[in-house]
Order: structure tokens, then C-alpha cells, then sequence
């Protein structure tokens, strides 16, 4: 689900089911995706709070006893003259039920 032509990912973590986190940027905005073993797509979540151009996931890790996927990157603050403002360091935590 969702489009990942222009995206790239940058962090890429499995659990015990042999699922795979990847996370990274599509389209200027921060995403997660989880595939299952097979390479179906499971679900995609974007994050880009401020409109900023450039919003990534650098690294992400899966806690097997919460289920939980925490994630690690740069989220970019309103833009000035198509420049981000500023670039703010951001950690997340995606659990069941997202």
C-alpha cells in the first residue's frame, strides 16, 4: 500500500516472523512500511507534521516483546524560500493497532 517510485529507504529491521520494517523517505515525507515473508505489503505510514521538503526514518528497531517499531530520523520545520527552516531530530514508536 501506497507509492514508494520515488522513495528511498534507508533502514530495514525483521522480527521473528520474518517480517520486514523498512523505513526512510517518499515523496518528502517520512515512511514506514512492514512487508511479510513473503514481500506483500502489509501497511505504509507517512509522517510529515510540518509540510517540510525533507522528512526521513535514518533508523528504525523492533522490540519483539511490545511489538512495538521505533523509529529514528529528520523531520524538516516549515520551509523559506523552499529551504527547510530547520531540520529537528524526531523519534517515534508505532505499535499495534496504529
Amino acid at each position: 500500500t501506497g507509492n514508494t517510485t520515488n522513495g528511498q529507504f534507508y533502514a530495514l529491521e525483521t522480527d521473528v516472523s520474518g517480517n520486514i520494517y523498512v523505513g526512510g523517505e517518499n515523496s518528502n515525507q517520512a515512511t514506514i512500511a512492514k512487508y511479510n515473508s513473503s514481500g506483500a505489503s502489509q501497511w505504509n505510514k507517512t509522517y510529515a507534521p510540518n509540510g517540510g521538503s525533507f522528512n526521513r526514518w535514518n533508523y528504525l528497531d523492533y522490540d519483539p516483546v511490545s511489538d512495538d517499531v521505533y523509529v529514528n530520523g529528520l523531520i524538516a520545520g516549515p520551509t523559506t524560500s523552499g529551504r527547510p527552516a530547520m531540520m529537528v531530530p524526531r523519534a517515534l514508536k508505532f505499535g499495534p493497532g496504529w
